[in-house]
């Protein structure tokens, strides 16, 4: 299964330039269940607001933006 999902986009040194868009396997890479329904997140860093995309699985596994699989 895939989904588009709002993630983080950070450089090399791990600060935020901006947000972006992107598709991923919507499978729990720990158990391979279905991951959770996302939610808009807000949060400040560096002065700036950024909106991206969390969930909760119902397999409890958290599954961190690093983690997801991307589809190319």
């Amino acid at each position: 299964m895939m989904k588009k999902v709002r993630i983080p986009n950070r450089d090399i040194y791990g600060y935020i330039i901006g947000v972006k868009k992107v598709k991923v396997n919507w499978r729990c890479p720990y158990c391979g269940e279905k991951m959770g329904e996302t939610k808009p997140y807000t949060f400040y860093e560096k002065g700036k607001r950024y909106t991206i995309d969390i969930w909760y699985n119902k397999c409890g596994h958290a599954v961190k933006h690093h983690d997801l699989e991307i589809i190319k």
